[in-house]
């Protein structure tokens, strides 16, 4: 399974610099979700080891609303880190 692909955002960070945050729309992570087969969800999670990997998807699927706001940065990595490729 390919990664889920970025857009970067700045935010305003405190001190008023910009910091570059890769991101992309709730759609977009859904859809990603939706598209990751049953044999990637065996297993121990790499984001909680208390969970499982059909726990995990479980929650990132049903936590994100299927809109076009950006997904929060914590979240993508998480879900690349659990579900992409590297």
């Amino acid at each position: 399974m390919p990664r889920l692909e970025a857009t970067t955002t700045k935010n305003t960070g405190f001190g008023g610099s910009a910091i570059p945050k890769e991101t992309c729309s709730n759609r977009e992570a859904v859809a990603f979700l939706d598209a990751v087969t049953d044999d990637q969800k065996v297993g121990k999670s790499k984001v909680n080891k208390s969970l499982t990997k059909q726990q995990t998807w479980d929650i990132f699927h049903k936590g994100i609303p299927n809109d076009d706001k950006p997904l929060m940065p914590i979240v993508f990595r998480n879900i690349n880190r659990e579900f992409g490729r590297k």
